[in-house]
């Protein structure tokens, strides 16, 4: 039988992804909480034995199970969930402006790793989790990020003008593709990472590039 999920709260681009995927490995979307054999809310005013929130809002936390989500990346939306900062720095790229990068350090995750990590979740819990944080496992500084758009738009471009030349053709790896960087503010990601094995997965191993949600927003902003 099909487990019967209540989703409720924000009905924004995350929910959209996130009921998508749960539909698909098949999941049943009910529309009352008494009818349902787990509810889940998404945003800071939701109700639900889950509730998934992101990490730039505040909230109480009254026990439970909340997953924290840090630096998502949605194509297409997703502001409230912290994707702003990225997007202002790709719009910067694209508009040739000058960025004077911030000393920080972010744990960019694009959307489909994190509901199918979720829906992992969803499927399998037996019981309270409390807080689980969630994010990227790498860090990237904006500097990282300013690097990885300048290669992408140029190649973007010249795919778009009929302008490659076989340079640019080329495999050009990561020129951050060897930079690591430790930060103490990284998320602890070893509860998310148990509690995905314990409720069937095979653990938090993301497997979206960042060229990909890099590409992603370059098609959506330009």
């Amino acid at each position: 039988m099909p487990r019967r999920i209540f989703l409720n709260g924000l009905e924004d681009t995350f929910y959209t992804y996130l009921s998508e995927k749960l539909l698909s490995l098949g999941a049943k979307i009910v529309d009352s909480k008494s009818n349902s054999d787990i509810s889940v809310g998404i945003g800071i005013n939701s109700i639900g034995s889950v509730r998934i929130i992101p990490a730039n809002q505040d909230f109480e936390f009254q026990g439970g199970s909340v997953i924290l989500i840090h630096d998502l990346i949605i194509p297409n939306g997703g502001n409230y969930w912290g994707g702003r900062e990225i997007r202002t720095i790709i719009q910067s790229v694209i508009n040739d402006e000058k960025i004077i990068p911030k000393n920080k350090i972010n744990y960019w995750i694009n959307v489909r790793d994190v509901v199918s990590a979720i829906s992992t979740i969803i499927f399998g819990k037996k019981k309270d989790f409390g807080i689980l944080p969630i994010s990227g496992r790498r860090g990237w500084s904006d500097s990282d990020i300013i690097s990885e758009t300048e290669i992408l738009w140029s190649r973007y471009n010249n795919s778009i003008n009929n302008s490659h030349t076989i340079e640019s053709l080329s495999n050009i790896p990561s020129p951050v593709r060897n930079i690591e960087h430790v930060s103490e503010n990284r998320p602890n990601l070893k509860p998310v990472h148990d509690c995905i094995i314990s409720c069937g997965g095979q653990g938090w191993h993301p497997v979206e590039s960042m060229r990909t949600s890099i590409m992603e927003l370059i098609a959506e902003i330009h």
